[in-house]
């Protein structure tokens, strides 16, 4: 049997990864860009591609002091802080429901709610008008004027 510890630390680590992944999207939907295309993490400053090492959860960050290696300029926080939240969400779910199939359900739903709450501020208000706005099902008829 595996112990608690050892699934914990894998959970942590994914979650972490996954929201690695999050901030990706965070910075790059909002922009119209592609999510597969640079498949690799770039600076925000200088627009370099980040090296694998430098782009491991949390990690990279405390190592490089906050900073980019290629131009020295200031990463946010907010990528750190995004990878710790997922992680200790995913590893929150592991100890509060172990055993139960919502396990496996709840990390995604949670990591939604994440990316949602970080997207929808940088999203056009028109943008986020139409997403929070409830669908008009009436037919043109009913809006012609007699």
């Amino acid at each position: 049997m595996i112990p608690l510890w050892l699934w914990a630390g894998c959970v942590f680590v994914l979650g972490s990864c996954i929201g690695s992944f999050l901030n990706v999207v965070i910075w790059r939907l909002p922009r119209n860009q592609s999510l597969s295309s640079p498949a690799r993490s770039y600076c925000p400053r200088c627009q370099k591609q980040i090296a694998w090492h430098d782009n491991i959860p949390i990690l990279a960050w405390l190592f490089l002091g906050g900073k980019c290696r290629k131009c020295g300029q200031p990463i946010s926080i907010r990528y750190p802080l995004v990878e710790l939240a997922t992680g200790l969400l995913f590893l929150g779910l592991l100890l509060v429901l172990r055993g139960k199939i919502l396990p496996l359900v709840l990390p995604v739903i949670f990591t939604a709610y994440l990316l949602y709450g970080f997207i929808r501020p940088r999203l056009p208000r028109r943008v986020r008008d139409e997403i929070e706005s409830e669908p008009d099902n009436t037919s043109a008829e009913e809006h012609a004027e007699p």
